[in-house]
């Protein structure tokens, strides 16, 4: 698919345009009609160098395919508001690094009109300075079968490696992996040599 070829005029609205959230624009730019919500007036530059078009999170909460690259601890608020505003037949996704409690959240704060999707991309900035190619992602149906045309394009089109799983299976699973790397991250951590925050928090 060219540059000049976006997904029949799909619009994506990222909410939380921190690091990760320039990372999916830069990638995803080409595909959709792209704009972005931050409440941080910081991230102004950085969507003009990547052509992103802030507004409030109600405009952004209208695009066709919604991606969440907020923090958790903000999910409650901003599912209540994404919730009135948004249209039937949306896709809302999110990118955060637990799925289990962010599923539970968006269950019951989106309306049965929207599909859900949780996903984990198993990279950040760090990891995607050459190119996304072959990273790898976890992805979890959550309400809908939308996930098909998703994983199709994740693998089919951005060259990504999807990860068939559930919340539960892939929280006790990062949680399993976590802690037979814990004596290597501390060691990192105190060797100066640890991942960027971003790589490993933010997704």
């Amino acid at each position: 698919m060219n540059s000049n070829s976006k997904i029949q005029n799909t619009s994506l609205g990222i909410v939380g345009f921190g690091a990760f959230g320039q990372l999916a624009a830069l990638h995803l730019a080409q595909y959709f009609e792209l704009m972005a919500y931050d409440p941080s007036l910081d991230v102004a530059k950085a969507a003009k160098q990547l052509g992103v078009r802030l507004s409030s999170l109600h405009s952004v909460s209208q695009a066709d395919v919604i991606l969440i690259a907020a923090p958790v601890s903000s999910f409650e608020q901003v599912f209540s508001e994404i919730a009135v505003a948004c249209k039937s037949g949306t896709l809302v996704i999110d990118v955060g690094s637990v799925k289990v409690v962010p599923s539970e959240i968006m269950r019951r704060r989106l309306p049965d009109h929207v599909d859900i999707i949780a996903s984990h991309p198993l990279f950040g900035p760090q990891s995607a300075t050459t190119g996304i190619e072959g990273l790898k992602i976890a992805v979890c149906p959550i309400r809908g079968r939308r996930h098909a045309r998703l994983v199709a394009f994740l693998r089919k089109t951005l060259g990504l490696t999807v990860i068939m799983t559930t919340p539960e299976d892939h929280d006790q699973e990062a949680a399993v992996a976590q802690r037979a790397h814990a004596p290597h991250r501390q060691s990192a951590i105190e060797n100066g040599t640890a991942a960027n925050a971003h790589d490993n928090e933010e997704f």
